[in-house]
């Protein structure tokens, strides 16, 4: 029996040795994940472009009818002058109601193909316009890294002008 009670003890102190290496793995996993959401989390708060991700909304018929805001940075917010947290959760044409049906079907291509797009595009709602990368990091979802290229396409359709009146003129 003693040897019995012996072997028994040497079978749980081996079992409590792998399940403290195992809880203590799991806590370095755990710890190493949250410092990696941190580095990315700080990256998508600190980086100039825009940034934003999106779920597609479709009708019936599976076209592309709206998206949802799931998430945004700041310079985001800031370019387009929408916060947060007034719009996570909510669509774009609650938020905007006056959206070009173009800047939906564009994404709605990337959400359902999974194909990646990049174009430049006015958004007359927000009276600016915006060079646009967008890509599906999952079906039915598509995200958007964008700057604010309305100073450029201002400053381009001046100097278009003056060459009009330049040759105009000579």
């Amino acid at each position: 029996q003693n040897k019995e009670k012996e072997k028994r003890a040497a079978e749980l102190a081996i079992a409590n040795k792998e399940l403290v290496f195992k809880i203590n793995e799991r806590k370095q996993t755990e710890t190493a994940l949250r410092e990696s959401e941190q580095k990315y989390r700080l990256l998508f708060d600190e980086m100039s472009s825009g940034y934003a991700v999106h779920e597609i909304i479709c009708d019936p018929g599976g076209k592309p009818v709206d998206y949802r805001f799931l998430s945004v940075n700041a310079a985001f917010e800031k370019m387009t002058g929408l916060h947060s947290a007034e719009i996570l959760g909510r669509t774009v044409l609650e938020v905007i109601p006056a959206t070009e049906p173009v800047w939906i079907e564009r994404y709605g291509q990337v959400a359902l193909t999974r194909e990646p797009a990049q174009f430049e595009n006015h958004a007359s709602a927000l009276g600016k316009t915006f060079e646009v990368r967008a890509f599906s990091p999952e079906a039915g979802k598509f995200a958007t890294i964008f700057s604010d290229i309305s100073e450029r396409k201002r400053t381009e359709e001046t100097l278009r002008e003056n060459e009009d009146k330049f040759k105009y003129v000579f």
